[in-house]
């Protein structure tokens, strides 16, 4: 998080890094293949894309926050930036961070931060 240091105890292994990166192309393909997720995401095309990324990152977190949830965020996101006109691709943009600073960053703070996904996804080894 902003004014954080790091220090080599906090540098993740390549192993820790192999494992994640390999976990979030599983979790990609999963999501590529989600019919619901790829059916909201197109749904863009017919509605405000605020709207709708506000509406499915609010049921989304309604429940709590975890980082498998954060994951499908960022793709939702993404999948929205795809979709709309590129006249909302800054607001898009905007309105993610926003939700990410407001909404997402303390509780990413509390597991130790970005590193903390590597807990999430323990590695193979």
């Amino acid at each position: 998080m902003p004014g954080e240091q790091a220090n080599e105890e906090d540098e993740p292994d390549a192993a820790q890094v192999y494992s994640l990166k390999e976990h979030m192309f599983r979790i990609l393909q999963e999501l590529r293949n989600n019919a619901d997720i790829t059916r909201m995401a197109e749904s863009v095309i017919s509605e405000n894309p605020l709207h709708v990324l506000a509406k499915v990152s609010e049921e989304l977190f309604a429940t709590g926050v975890n980082w498998g949830r954060i994951v499908v965020f960022f793709y939702f996101t993404y999948e929205v930036c795809r979709q709309c006109a590129f006249s909302f691709f800054r607001d898009v943009m905007d309105w993610a961070m926003n939700f990410l600073r407001d909404r997402l960053a303390l509780w990413i703070e509390e597991q130790g931060g970005w590193n903390g996904i590597l807990n999430f996804f323990p590695s193979s080894e």
